[in-house]
């Protein structure tokens, strides 16, 4: 397996990707998450990370604009045991452990305060903002309070938000933290990140209530069980007992999903293709797109172009079968090529990777086209690439030609 070091020097988004129920988790270490919020902080590109947990999945796939916000998102650390386990049998790469934001916050605010870094406070209630506010300056006398907004009960559009964005954007911190609850939290920093200009923001749910005592956070060893969830549960049954008697219901489902896709893909219903060259460029020299291609057993490696990469594009026409690494593989591609605004496409996926995307509901995350001249119209469109006219050759030279110019 090879690859070549893309132009950008550092990507917004993880690299190493695990494909979890269809989607996309950052394979990160606790300590390790710790040192990406700085890297992300100090990168100042207006970054956003999720913590997702059984739940996120569970609404996610009712919602099409959860399932694009964690694609877009440039971090999703994995909150959840069952998900950490889930990965561990899916056949591709493991999660190595539970990046909880109830352990991470802590760590991250003292790392502000060794760093003199200005945080603002998005959410949570008065009360908890003033308790929280006099533990930093006991505990965290170098961080600063770049400001608190306490947004009142009801939907994000019922808020002030243009005035919420220019308290945050004159305050000018370095980190926000929404403590909005989940998906109210990730919503509001997807839609309006980019305007308040802070280098990173992160939805931290109950995190402001563990800091200051609100609520108690389950016995260590309960934690390293992963049954955290549980003494949640039994210490507020009112209001979760519902929620995570429907988030196993969802977990069911989805692991029945990944069953039936295990299976599948080795069916007779898929049969393998042919062995085949790639049909797409077959070892022409690119100037403009950068090509991942994947051989006939799922190794890839990456043409990349002489110039600065316009597009990219996962040659999947030699691929004869699927296994999760591959689909690993294309979401690590698809999510960096989104970061950094560049046009993806996967180019003739074969039937099982289209199973994959129906199954999981994630089709529309993805462009695929089946010849040469479709994929060669809709990336030469958004490239502003003059296509030649048409030969002899109907599927493959309009595209070669394309990208060579």
């Amino acid at each position: 397996m090879t690859a070549t070091k893309t132009s950008e020097s550092l990507s917004r988004r993880h690299h190493d990707v695990a494909t979890v129920f269809g989607q996309p988790f950052s394979r990160i270490t606790s300590s390790r998450a710790l040192e990406r919020c700085e890297e992300l902080i100090r990168n100042n590109a207006n970054s956003h990370i999720v913590t997702a947990n059984v739940d996120f999945l569970a609404r996610a796939e009712k919602q099409s604009s959860l399932r694009k916000l964690l694609f877009q998102a440039d971090e999703v650390f994995c909150d959840g045991m069952p998900l950490v386990w889930a990965s561990r049998f899916n056949g591709g790469r493991k999660l190595p452990e539970r990046v909880t934001g109830s352990d991470l916050v802590p760590k991250l605010l003292q790392k502000c305060g060794e760093r003199n870094y200005r945080v603002f406070f998005f959410g949570s209630d008065e009360e908890t903002l003033s308790s929280l506010s006099a533990h930093l300056e006991a505990n965290h006398p170098g961080l600063e309070i770049a400001g608190t907004i306490s947004p009142p009960m009801g939907e994000i559009e019922d808020w002030p938000n243009e005035k919420y964005v220019e308290e945050i954007r004159n305050a000018r911190p370095h980190l926000l933290l929404a403590a909005l609850g989940f998906p109210k939290q990730d919503l509001w920093i997807q839609q309006f990140a980019d305007q308040t200009g802070v280098p990173l923001s992160i939805g931290i749910g109950a995190s402001l209530d563990f800091i200051v005592g609100k609520q108690t956070r389950s016995p260590r060893w309960i934690q390293k069980i992963g049954m955290e969830w549980f003494w949640r549960m039994a210490t507020d049954p009112k209001r979760l007992v519902q929620r995570y008697a429907h988030d196993a219901v969802v977990l069911a489902k989805l692991v029945v999903k990944q069953i039936l896709w295990s299976v599948a893909k080795r069916s007779p219903w898929f049969p393998r293709r042919p062995s085949q060259s790639h049909a797409l460029l077959n070892g022409q020299d690119l100037s403009k797109i950068e090509v991942v291609e994947f051989s006939s057993d799922g190794a890839f490696s990456v043409r990349s172009p002489v110039e600065q990469r316009k597009a990219v594009v996962c040659d999947c026409s030699a691929l004869r079968m699927v296994e999760q690494s591959v689909i690993d593989q294309i979401n690590s591609v698809a999510r960096e090529a989104d970061a950094n605004g560049i046009p993806f496409a996967i180019f003739s996926p074969p039937l099982q990777l289209k199973f994959w995307m129906r199954l999981f509901s994630v089709s529309s995350l993805y462009s695929c086209f089946e010849n040469p001249l479709a994929l060669d119209a809709a990336i030469g469109k958004s490239i502003d690439l003059k296509l030649p006219p048409t030969t002899d050759e109907p599927f493959v030279a309009p595209f070669r030609r394309a990208v060579r110019e």
